[in-house]
């Protein structure tokens, strides 16, 4: 039986629409998923059965924003071309870019980094992208965070 206990900093997230950008992610969630149980009255209580659809909460990551804002720019753009049919306001830089969707992988690792569990989400798409605060008051510079949160089909534990 293994008794390694799951590190919350051991981990790794990427998505394959923009693969060319780093995340250096400093949270991310494992969302919640439930399963609303119907009910009907039954005399003087309500019985409940078991449900057959599934609900899942917002895949939220927070990262540190690159000197180039590249990585808060690439999500920008893919909010902004939600808004937009392609070819109108909005120009994709290559096909991945056509998609408004993609897959996401979160990877677990052990206690000695390595890979262990892969968790897939799929038909990912970004509905916030947080702000991003300047600050003169900080005695010490520190890195600039950002959060985005997503919406997705599913995820599996691959």
């Amino acid at each position: 039986m293994d008794y390694n206990l799951l590190k919350s900093n051991s981990y790794q997230f990427s998505i394959e629409r923009i693969p060319e950008t780093i995340f250096r992610i400093t949270s991310v969630n494992l969302p919640e998923i439930s399963v609303p149980a119907p009910s009907a009255p039954s005399g003087a209580s309500t019985q409940y059965f078991p449900g057959s659809t599934s609900e899942f909460s917002q895949l939220t990551i927070t990262f540190l924003v690159d000197e180039n804002l590249k990585n808060y720019e690439e999500i920008f753009r893919w909010i902004t071309q939600q808004r937009f049919a392609v070819g109108s306001e909005f120009t994709p830089k290559d096909s991945r870019e056509t998609r408004l969707t993609s897959d996401a992988t979160l990877l677990t690792l052990t206690n000695t980094n390595n890979p262990n569990r892969v968790i897939k989400f799929f038909d990912l798409f970004p509905t916030s992208l947080g702000q991003l605060n300047f600050s003169t008051q900080q005695p010490d510079p520190i890195p600039v965070e950002c959060s985005a949160q997503f919406y997705y089909s599913r995820f599996v534990f691959a």
